[in-house]
């Protein structure tokens, strides 16, 4: 009954502000924040009510039915409130929310806009509704994984037909087209063998690699003790943790690239052989296999999906403009600004939600005495309505959508 009444009070909210924040989001490439106040107003009165019928729920519930219908003190009667442990949850997983989507903001993640309304999704999706895949401080994490994973598969799908699309083109050109293919393959094939005698790529690419690797057979051997204390399968887990490495592998790599870190992991993965051998012996070996066998798989994967997306965006998302056009709000292309300034030279931190005016005055400064006449910016992506296909596919499955291809294969 609760949990009807909760839908039925938080769901229409959500979805209409979701509806209308979406259309803003692609007509003017904003979210308004009379939206995002609206929504967590409104959740926060709810689930203040409920707090409030908490505390009174039995003594009014008593002179109900004592005084105003007459039964006698005898008489079963049932008390419809809600528990403080689900209310606890929900107001967790708010504060949780809160935190994560500033961080993700602060990193550069997504936009202000963007965060503010996921964290209005975390308060007005009852936490219920993750009950497929719950994480016990931040169960929306799962609507989190969604909104990325199912934009980052729609882009990547994209970015595979946009590929296919320009081979025809280069087929049907005739000879002229082939031969300027051929060339290009080569080009490519050289810019490998250049790549192959780089120590450094091979450096980073075996710290990569180690990431993956680590956290298979680490969470392997935690998913008894998960399963039972956390009441967490460590596999979605596990599964959640890969999703997160794609969808943050620019703010990641940062992290990983630190000594102490890298030092960490390799210290974790000599643990976990060491306690392997003495604890299975030999039969240690066969595991350690389909851990590596499962990291290069991963690894093919994520390459070929960095590739893929940085091609397509180059390609159709990113337009040259006149530096005297650059405005406040663009969303500029970083690797257009490496001539503009020294390495150690400090410049004001971008932001994906758009240029501020005084970045937009420092870049303008800096290309005229450097003599630059143009800068790339890219194409403003109307992120909100993604979050709302996230928040649908939460409510209709109860559970990530990875979780969902795991438990059909």
């Amino acid at each position: 009954m609760l949990k009807i009444i909760l839908c039925v009070l938080l769901l229409p909210v959500l979805i209409f502000i979701s509806v209308i924040a979406s259309y803003e989001d692609i007509k003017f490439g904003k979210i308004r924040n009379k939206w995002i106040i609206l929504g967590i107003s409104w959740g926060l009165f709810i689930f203040s009510a409920f707090f409030v019928w908490r505390l009174v729920a039995t003594p009014v519930t008593k002179f109900f039915y004592l005084k105003i219908l007459g039964w006698p003190p005898d008489a079963i009667m049932t008390v419809f409130t809600m528990d403080f442990s689900f209310l606890g949850k929900t107001f967790l997983n708010f504060i949780v929310a809160v935190v994560v989507s500033f961080l993700m903001w602060r990193f550069n993640a997504w936009a202000a806009g963007d965060a503010k309304l996921f964290i209005v999704a975390s308060l007005l999706i009852p936490v219920f509704f993750y009950w497929k895949s719950f994480f016990v401080l931040f169960p929306s994490f799962v609507l989190l994984v969604n909104i990325f994973v199912i934009f980052l598969i729609y882009l990547f799908f994209n970015a595979a037909n946009f590929l296919f699309s320009e081979i025809k083109s280069q087929i049907r050109g005739g000879e002229d087209s082939l031969v300027k293919a051929k060339a290009a393959l080569s080009k490519f094939f050289i810019f490998l063998k250049e790549k192959a005698r780089d120590k450094k790529l091979w450096m980073r690419s075996i710290q990569m690699v180690s990431i993956p690797l680590v956290v298979i057979l680490f969470f392997s051997f935690l998913q008894q003790p998960l399963a039972h204390y956390l009441k967490t399968d460590a596999f979605v887990v596990q599964s959640f943790f890969f999703a997160s490495l794609i969808i943050f592998y620019d703010e990641l790599r940062i992290l990983f690239k630190k000594k102490p870190v890298y030092v960490s992991l390799i210290v974790i993965f000599i643990g976990v052989c060491i306690f392997g051998f003495l604890t299975q012996g030999l039969s240690f070996l066969p595991f350690l296999y389909s851990a590596a066998k499962m990291t290069i798989i991963f690894m093919a994967f994520f390459l070929l999906f960095q590739v893929l997306i940085n091609f397509y965006i180059k390609k159709t998302q990113i337009r040259k403009i006149k530096i005297e056009e650059l405005e406040a709000g663009m969303l500029i292309d970083i690797s257009s600004l490496a001539g503009l300034s020294e390495k150690k030279e400090a410049r004001p931190g971008l932001r994906i939600g758009g240029l501020a005016q005084e970045q937009v005055d420092f870049i303008k400064q800096r290309a005229k005495e450097k003599g630059v006449s143009e800068v790339s910016i890219c194409r403003a992506c109307p992120f909100a309505v993604w979050i709302f296909v996230g928040i649908v596919f939460t409510l209709i499955f109860g559970q990530s959508l990875i979780s969902v291809v795991f438990r059909f294969m």
